[in-house]
């Protein structure tokens, strides 16, 4: 029992930032710089004009709940923030791929359940 090592000397093991995905300051710096200039953008902000006058008709303005979400054919329409946040990083990895793998064992597991 002594050999095992205790989950103690775990709790501060911080792995290197390069694995983790991080930048570097000067790399932080820049994307902050170009995420303040396209969120001021004159489009960005007419974009979520849009959705916050759509919440406020709606009455969940302020009050947390869905988001509201442009639809490809221009509606809008409540959605998860999970989900609605989630969709503009699949290609980092937040949400699951749609490999063929992936795509069988979802057809299985709702033919299981029903």
């Amino acid at each position: 029992m002594g050999s095992q090592p205790r989950l103690s000397s775990y709790m501060n093991y911080k792995p290197c930032g390069l694995l983790m995905g991080e930048l570097s300051p000067a790399a932080k710096k820049r994307k902050k710089e170009y995420d303040t200039k396209y969120e001021s953008s004159p489009e960005r902000v007419k974009y979520r004009e849009e959705l916050n006058q759509e919440r406020r008709k709606r009455g969940i303005y302020g009050e947390g709940g869905p988001d509201m979400s442009h639809t490809k054919d221009g509606n809008m329409v409540p959605e998860s923030p999970h989900t609605n946040r989630a969709r503009h990083f699949k290609e980092r990895g937040t949400l699951k791929s749609s490999s063929p793998i992936d795509q069988a064992f979802s057809l299985l597991k709702g033919q299981l359940n029903q």
